[in-house]
């Protein structure tokens, strides 16, 4: 089927184009609001700067397909394959874009505001400069898991999304956006949070495994039980934060912002937290061996039960602090 004819039969009141065979089809700038392609084959068709807004594509095939700056706010691509396609600057607002993949995929720009994206894949796909506020991919059963492996995400924008359970790992998150997002139990083994704002952010379970941090705004995060082991948080800021039962064996803390935190129970064996500030933080039978602590601000913290046998404690202050006996020192 020509694309003219498609547009003339649209016009015509025929909206319902599901399974056809419409490869490589050019409809560049159409305005197709609330189209059916369902099922339809659309491999490698043109829809840049069309108007397709609350259309239908739910298990259509429109892998290497062009969609930059089109609009499809409001439309239903559920199940659908976009895997190569290009999507740069494309309208997603509201979409439901369950089960889709995207992997390889390129985002550039994109707005997926308040987009439905449970269990979609983005595996190795771009996303830089995207908006993914209110997005959500949370994690709902094990076969509908969100995948972001690997992706380019630079200064994305994911304020308030719903990310739980969704696997990150690997991926590039340098200065992005992440206040208030729901991380809860999210998998960013090896991934990129460099200079990125996580401030307020539920982190809970989350796993960050050899994950660069450093520079990044945690102030105020809830990260109880999360994972750290080998993490870079080198002159992070987690003022405030909840982290009762981290792991950060062997992470690197040097000159973080630790002051008023709350970790007690922590695993800080062998890590580095030289010049770092604990000032008045609660660290109540904190696991201290072997950690780098020189040079470290302990002043009014509390060290009840704490083991700090073995540790390095060349220069600390511990004006004020609660020593793991119980004793205050002055």
């Amino acid at each position: 089927m020509k694309a003219q004819e498609i547009i003339d039969k649209y016009f015509a009141g025929e909206t319902d184009f599901s399974e056809k065979n419409l490869v490589a089809v050019n409809l560049i700038g159409a305005d197709l609001i609330g189209i059916n392609f369902d099922r339809a084959n659309l491999c490698r068709s043109n829809f840049m700067l069309a108007y397709l807004n609350r259309a239908i594509f739910k298990e259509a095939n429109l892998s290497g397909a062009n969609l930059s700056g089109a609009n499809l706010s409001g439309a239903n691509l559920n199940g659908a394959n976009l895997q190569n396609s290009n999507l740069h600057g494309v309208i997603l607002q509201k979409a439901n874009l369950c089960e889709v993949n995207m992997s390889l995929t390129s985002l550039l720009d994109a707005n997926l505001v308040a987009a439905d994206m449970r269990g979609v894949d983005l595996s190795g796909a771009d996303l830089t400069g995207a908006c993914l506020r209110g997005a959500n991919l949370r994690q709902e059963k094990r076969n509908y898991i969100a995948q972001l492996r690997g992706a380019i995400a630079p200064k994305v924008d994911f304020q308030g999304a719903n990310l739980s359970g969704a696997d990150l790992s690997k991926i590039n998150l340098r200065g992005a956006n992440l206040k208030n997002a729901n991380l809860r139990e999210v998998n960013l083994e090896y991934a990129d949070l460099s200079e990125a704002n996580l401030q307020g952010a539920l982190l809970s379970k989350v796993n960050l495994t050899g994950a660069n941090l450093a520079g990044a705004n945690l102030k105020g995060v809830k990260m109880p039980n999360a994972r750290l082991t080998e993490a870079d948080l080198s002159g992070v800021n987690l003022e405030g934060a909840t982290m009762n039962k981290v792991k950060c064996d062997r992470a690197i803390l040097y000159e973080a912002n630790l002051k008023d935190v709350i970790m007690s129970g922590a695993d800080l064996s062998r890590a580095n937290l030289s010049r770092a500030n604990f000032a008045n933080a609660e660290l109540i039978a904190v696991y201290f061996a072997r950690a780098n602590l020189r040079s470290a601000d302990f002043s009014e913290a509390n060290l009840t039960n704490a083991e700090l046998i073995s540790a390095n404690i060349i220069g600390v202050n511990w004006k004020g602090a609660m020593m793991p006996d119980g004793s205050i020192h002055w």
